[in-house]
């Protein structure tokens, strides 16, 4: 288990190690050694001949192509957003090679899900440790990128806790997806721990370190408790749970931590989280919340010429002051500013093809309802930076969660928690 873990979390945060290498490529190297000692190489190949995984890397293949095309044919000669839909295809096969080298009987739904709220649990458990202990975050900033302590200075010093190779927008963003995916156990569970519904907030608790993104997850979260085909008392008995859950969370808050931590969240942590509210709730209107109004903002403003609006500039980044291109970082306004209308409704598209397979042969109602809330929740967030096209960060995770839904089907079974899940054939 503790394997699984390892390497799934150098995975999916791609953090520097030394020098110029990653957390990925060393999880590649122990999947790579795992694959050949237990003799799983049928297990890649199996993976690699499935129709799903072939058609998230030729089309990744090809975004890559059109947008060296485009960039060229433009004349930008800007080759970012080309790096970045290669490093969309990296992620598909990485992801292939290091679920071939995990330890499990199937790989179910359940296993997919439970190894990721696990990994982020993890994570939520180090920015807690940064938060509080010096010493702590003096060890994660050797595993963060160069250009984090600027940032954490900027945001009072309580972002930039984790030990992530992204510690801003994508991985709120994916916290807010991992946030959500708990919530879906929980409610498919029969008979549900108290442990369970802290993970749950200890998710969360990352998720707040690294932005308020994260907190659409909780709203996504709640929306498809709502949803849910089932037992009306299930549903109360979950918000019954988390509602105990959070109080005694708080009080044990309260009795460990010293005075100036407690001051800190109360003072800065919880202010900035809730701003948006906070502004709502004292003058009825969110134009004093300053982000949320830069961000809209910059749909508002941005000067689009004819011809952007059409095929683009070729442009994704501003080579000479540096940044995104025209100084936006809106996920819709970006694509559309590199190759218009038209090349973003190919981006889309391909966006699209990690969910549409998944949905389509889904039997399950609340199975349905559940990846359609992730396929919306990821174009919902694109509209606050790029997520749905470009960002392997997210992505991975999106693959291990879809991936059980396109393999071969072999039985329906029960898990020791309760929960209904299905067993699937990996080779």
């Amino acid at each position: 288990m503790w394997f699984n873990i390892l390497l799934v979390f150098l995975l999916v945060f791609s953090f520097p190690i030394v020098g110029p290498l990653n957390s990925a490529y060393l999880a590649l190297f122990l999947a790579l050694w795992k694959v050949v000692s237990k003799k799983r190489l049928n297990r890649v190949i199996y993976l690699f001949r499935n129709k799903y995984i072939k058609l998230l890397m030729v089309s990744s293949f090809l975004m890559v192509c059109l947008s060296a095309i485009w960039t060229k044919w433009m004349g930008a000669n800007d080759m970012e957003l080309t790096r970045a839909m290669f490093s969309m295809l990296v992620g598909v096969i990485l992801s292939v090679i290091i679920i071939s080298a995990l330890d499990f009987k199937e790989f179910t739904t359940d296993f997919a899900e439970k190894l990721l709220v696990d990994v982020f649990v993890v994570q939520g458990l180090i920015s807690i440790g940064s938060f509080t202990v010096p010493a702590i975050k003096d060890i994660v900033h050797h595993f963060q990128f160069d250009d984090s302590a600027p940032a954490d200075d900027y945001y009072f010093f309580i972002r930039g806790m984790a030990m992530s190779g992204r510690l801003y927008f994508e991985l709120a963003a994916t916290c807010g997806l991992i946030t959500f995916v708990q919530f879906k156990r929980i409610m498919g569970m029969q008979k549900v721990s108290y442990m369970e519904y802290i993970k749950l907030f200890l998710v969360i608790i990352c998720g707040f370190f690294a932005g308020r993104t994260s907190m659409i997850g909780i709203v996504f979260g709640v929306g498809y408790v709502i949803l849910y085909k089932g037992e009306s008392k299930r549903k109360l008995r979950l918000f019954s749970k988390l509602g105990l859950t959070l109080l005694a969370c708080v009080l044990m808050v309260v009795a460990i931590l010293p005075a100036s931590v407690i001051s800190l969240i109360t003072d800065t942590l919880a202010p900035w989280l809730f701003d948006l509210i906070i502004k709502y709730n004292e003058t009825g209107s969110t134009e004093d919340s300053a982000s949320f109004n830069a961000l809209n903002e910059m749909y508002e403003y941005v000067q689009i010429t004819d011809e952007e609006w059409v095929i683009g500039s070729g442009h994704y980044i501003d080579k000479e002051y540096g940044g995104y291109y025209k100084s936006v970082d809106g996920g819709y306004i970006r694509q559309l500013l590199y190759w218009g209308t038209i090349g973003s409704f190919f981006a889309y598209i391909y966006g699209l093809l990690y969910f549409i397979k998944p949905i389509r042969l889904c039997r399950n109602r609340n199975d349905k309802l559940y990846i359609f809330l992730i396929l919306i929740y990821t174009f919902f967030v694109h509209y606050k930076g790029e997520l749905a096209v470009t960002s392997r960060f997210y992505h991975v995770p999106v693959i291990m969660l879809m991936l059980p839904y396109v393999l071969k089907r072999v039985k329906r079974v029960r898990s020791k928690n309760g929960t209904d899940r299905h067993s699937y054939s990996v080779g």
